[in-house]
């Protein structure tokens, strides 16, 4: 792989396989900077993210390979391979494969309109933390699609409020990733999350805790797999 470092980049210092990113940037910010530089480099495997120290910039040692992943739960370390984020505590040699917790949860908005797999429509309400702009909570109202046709018209009721309604204390990575570990033994909590992932809507495709389809959902939650 070619050196990647360069200003056009955002990058600052280190050298061209493990450059400093500007301190400022929070790590969130900087794991996606560090994302887009290695995801336009074909041969660019993954990374391994150093966070910050003292007045130094977190640093990004971009990797041809992934393959080793030694486990250190003694490091601060967080790696991430191509096309999916593994973090965790890890050598420079690579990912640790146990021990690690998720860095940060993207929240979605679900489709007000057309979807797919069909579905009804949507709303989201979010509560915002007034100075990190973090979520606290957020509300999501359901529309029945069938009886919006029916009727001309669509009535949005509330399906369901975060945290509260998962028992959550917060919506951070680590409450979502208590959600996936507890709906993988209880399968009625496991049935209100399908529940509301597909919408509430009628005709949606049913899934038993046993199913593969559990399984995706449980690891698209906590982290660890991509949501078909």
């Amino acid at each position: 792989m070619p050196p990647i470092a360069s200003s056009s980049q955002g990058l600052a210092g280190g050298d061209a396989w493990c450059p400093l990113t500007p301190p400022p940037l929070d790590e969130n910010a900087t794991l996606s900077l560090c994302e887009g530089v290695c995801g336009a480099q074909a041969s660019c495997a993954g990374f391994t993210f150093y966070p910050v120290e003292g007045t130094t910039g977190a640093q990004c040692c971009f990797r041809t390979s992934v393959a080793n992943m030694p486990p250190d739960p003694t490091s601060p370390a967080v790696c991430v391979a191509r096309a999916s984020a593994v973090p965790g505590a890890c050598t420079e040699d690579g990912p640790g494969g146990s021990g690690g917790s998720p860095l940060f949860m993207l929240h979605s908005v679900p489709a007000v309109v057309e979807s797919y797999p069909p579905a009804n429509s949507a709303l989201r309400l979010w509560a915002l933390d007034a100075s990190s702009w973090a979520p606290t909570a957020s509300t999501t109202y359901v529309a029945d699609i069938a009886a919006a046709n029916a009727a001309g018209a669509a009535l949005y009721a509330r399906e369901y409020e975060l945290p509260v309604d998962f028992g959550m204390a917060d919506l951070s990575p680590l409450s979502w990733e208590g959600v996936a570990a507890a709906a993988a033994t209880n399968a009625s909590l496991f049935e209100r999350l399908w529940r509301v992932h597909g919408k509430s809507y009628a005709r949606a495709p049913a899934c038993n805790l046993k199913d593969a389809c559990a399984d995706a959902l449980l690891a698209y939650i906590n982290g660890t797999g991509v949501d078909k």
